[in-house]
């Protein structure tokens, strides 16, 4: 999996809206991975595996964004039973960003 970030811990923040959980809030960019499967979806293909792999391949500290073209909801449970929590954007008609992350009890993942 390519990571789009750095480990730079000198890195930009993110900062995120009044409406983001205080995990996200100032996020350092170096531990945002993304995945964005619009393309492949829009093809008609499953990004499932793709989104299963990054998942497993991101640091205990990562945070995966997936950028789709709907709100994946039956991917919030299987993500929740390997310990990450999710936030969901919706930035557009067919433009989704959905950030995965383990915070506190989750972090063992």
């Amino acid at each position: 999996m390519s990571n789009h970030g750095t480990s730079d811990r000198s890195a930009p923040a993110v900062t995120k809206g009044s409406d983001s959980p205080p995990e996200l809030d100032t996020l350092d960019r170096g531990r945002i991975h993304d995945l964005d499967v619009r393309e492949q979806l829009r093809q008609g293909g499953e990004p499932f595996e793709r989104i299963m792999s990054a998942a497993s391949e991101l640091p205990a500290d990562g945070v995966l964004r997936v950028h789709a073209i709907f709100e994946p909801r039956p991917l919030y449970g299987v993500m929740e039973s390997r310990g990450f929590r999710h936030w969901t954007e919706h930035l557009g008609d067919d433009d989704w960003r959905v950030w995965f992350y383990r915070f506190g009890e989750a972090s063992s993942g």
